[in-house]
């Protein structure tokens, strides 16, 4: 038996401080902690699409989740007297959302300023009473392992994927002993969220500059120093484009080739990735292929384009292509990010591409491989920062976790 250090005590989710108490959500509302804990609204009191409006009160659901926040205005909109009818799931400013049905386990701050919103039959409101509970802290809860871990197992019992409310009430959650206490590790862990929200942002901002920048470049509307001087446009079937630039087909500068079945080639510390249309998939010391080359899915995942330049082997789902001499290989995959491949799309079920579908597809052409390389060095030192930025995300986000364990165990005090 694991020996509990001093001034803690064993309980039901684990080793928390003497003084801090596991309660149950059921507890917790009949001593105030909590003012609500209710589900939103079903049944013939739904509404219907025709019921929805451009602007007015929010009907929230679980997939108006945006990080931490509901995301206002993705959410669908009811007048104000339409929203009056419901029974219940009246939202106000700083509620806490749990998804409880199909995207279970996601959690939301209602931050708004408005009259009231509503919400809708994907998600649990818990609203703190700010006298006994900080909000932060129960939003950090809800987030936590501790809670995820009284939840997934009701989630899986269910064929329907869901947590209902009336169990919910069952869960326990840690709570210190002070209001004070809460604050402090809310605000510790606020902190850190308001980093990772900031990284972020920063992410999706040089996201979309190198979007704008592809459209650019690869168009030869911006053409790169020492190129192009003194050189007019004309119109082509691909729009306008630089008159010293060609229109070519992408079978003029590659072939398109088929990957195979992995049985038989596997191998657990193999030396090249297999690789599908989501990604690595296993390893083999046999490659396929061991030049550089762009990827596409035949079958499945139709619009991720991959790009490799070491050996590697592709399963049947996923083609590759072989590029002739004289072009830039990743030049070419950066004109495959910006095709839209389900345009090509040949089933009317699963999403298929067909290689000589794949090679009638037109892109403009640089006149020179200097060119082509010029363009892809700029748009590839765009992706190696943005990959930086997300390695630092994803650092930040493993210190939050760290955070979150230590904090809400008590393991760490701030007092």
């Amino acid at each position: 038996m694991k020996e509990v250090k001093v001034g803690y005590k064993e309980t039901e989710v684990g080793v928390i401080p003497e003084d801090w108490n596991l309660v149950s959500i059921n507890d917790m509302l009949k001593n105030s902690y909590l003012l609500e804990h209710i589900d939103g609204n079903h049944g013939e009191l739904y509404p219907r699409n025709f019921e929805f409006i451009n602007d007015g009160i929010p009907f929230v659901g679980a997939n108006d989740f945006k990080g931490n926040y509901v995301n206002i205005k993705k959410c669908k909109k009811l007048s104000k007297k339409r929203s009056l009818l419901f029974r219940k799931g009246f939202l106000i400013n700083n509620d806490i959302l749990f998804a409880h049905n199909a995207t279970v386990g996601s959690v939301a701050i209602f931050s708004f300023k408005g009259e009231f919103g509503v919400s809708s039959t994907t998600t649990t409101c818990y609203r703190a009473n700010s006298n006994k509970l900080n909000y932060l802290y129960l939003f950090n809860v809800l987030k936590s392992n501790y809670f995820k871990n009284q939840y997934t197992p009701v989630m899986y019992q269910s064929t329907r994927m869901q947590v209902p409310v009336l169990t919910q009430r069952k869960f326990q959650i840690p709570l210190p002993p002070t209001l004070a206490e809460q604050e402090k590790i809310a605000t510790a862990l606020s902190d850190t969220d308001s980093y990772i929200e900031k990284l972020e942002k920063l992410i999706e901002k040089k996201k979309y500059i190198k979007t704008g920048a592809m459209q650019e470049l690869l168009t030869g509307k911006k053409r790169l120093p020492g190129f192009g001087k003194g050189k007019g446009t004309k119109e082509t079937p691909v729009g306008v484009i630089p008159e010293d630039w060609e229109v070519k087909k992408l079978g003029d500068v590659l072939k398109i080739r088929h990957g195979k079945s992995q049985k038989g080639i596997e191998s657990k510390d193999g030396l090249y990735p297999i690789l599908a249309t989501g990604g690595i998939i296993g390893s083999t010391d046999t490659f396929l292929y061991n030049k550089e080359s762009v990827l596409i899915g035949r079958k499945g995942t139709i619009d991720k384009p991959q790009f490799m330049n070491t050996p590697f082997w592709t399963v049947d789902t996923l083609f590759f292509s072989e590029i002739f001499s004289g072009n830039y290989a990743k030049y070419l995959f950066y004109n495959f990010l910006l095709i839209d491949w389900y345009s090509l799309n040949e089933a009317s079920g699963v999403p298929s591409l067909n290689a000589k579908s794949i090679e009638k597809v037109q892109i403009p052409l640089p006149p020179t491989l200097a060119e082509q390389e010029g363009i892809a060095t700029v748009l590839s030192n765009m992706d190696l920062e943005i990959d930086k930025l997300e390695v630092k995300l994803d650092k930040y986000k493993n210190i939050k976790q760290g955070m979150m364990q230590k904090l809400l165990t008590g393991e760490i005090r701030l007092v």
